[in-house]
């Protein structure tokens, strides 16, 4: 069909099993309108006018998709001073090493280095060791070579940061969270486990928490130590009478 568009999406989104017929709506506009690089700019009268979703409820789908790592959303950065939107594409690389970790393979045998990558996406920087050297590697050693590089908290903090679940329009003060995650390094916390921990939660909170100022603000979250808590992916919310 002449002048027919098409639309990008992510594989996460597709295996994702909690977006709506909504949410789909709105992902699908927004990536409509993305340029090569992932980014869009449609206003918010444009996606209710394409999608037929009432325009006050656009904001609340943006945030779902958001935290489900879908998307990121940038208040007033477009060139008309609107929101701009990022697709996220580059991320399932993160997911894949983290999953590495999780079944306790050797982080630095498949490269389990993340890097904040100019475009906004993340990704892994292979790191080849013998196996003879891995195997004198001890926890002290591993955690001084993971604070040592490619000023390490920065970068992990900023992956740690588009991991986190968003809590718009409430206030998540990203300096504080930054100084508590840089303690948290410094006193040997491996970051892969923060990270991990901000993915699961970030999960946790797309189904169980209501409302976004539930949401811990990443300070606490950070202060409390509640990576420990969401070190394996959350239980799938129980289906309620009506559901099926």
């Amino acid at each position: 069909m002449t002048g027919e568009r098409f639309a990008r999406i992510s594989e996460r989104a597709i295996r994702c099993r909690d977006l709506s017929a909504v949410d789909w709506r709105v992902l699908a506009c927004i990536a409509l309108h993305a340029n090569v690089a992932g980014r869009a700019y449609p206003g918010m009268t444009t996606i209710a006018e394409m999608t037929g979703v009432r325009r006050q409820d656009v904001p609340r789908t943006i945030r779902r998709l958001e935290q489900f790592r879908i998307l990121r959303c940038d208040p007033g950065a477009a060139p008309n001073g609107a929101n701009a939107y990022t697709l996220i594409f580059e991320d399932d690389e993160v997911s894949a090493g983290l999953r590495t970790v999780r079944t306790g393979a050797d982080p630095q045998q498949h490269g389990q280095g993340v890097r904040n990558g100019a475009d906004g996406g993340v990704r892994s920087a292979a790191t080849k060791v013998s196996a003879p050297v891995r195997t004198k590697h001890t926890k002290e050693q591993t955690n001084k070579h993971i604070c040592a590089g490619l000023d390490e908290s920065a970068d992990w903090f900023e992956t740690f940061w588009r991991y986190y679940p968003s809590r718009k329009p409430h206030d998540n003060p990203k300096k504080p969270a930054r100084l508590k995650f840089e303690a948290a390094v410094k006193r040997g916390i491996d970051p892969t486990a923060i990270v991990r921990g901000a993915e699961n939660y970030a999960s946790y909170a797309a189904s169980h928490i209501r409302r976004a100022e539930f949401i811990k603000t990443a300070e606490v979250w950070l202060n409390k130590e509640c990576w420990n808590d969401h070190q394996q992916p959350p239980e799938p919310e129980p289906l309620r009478a009506g559901m099926i």
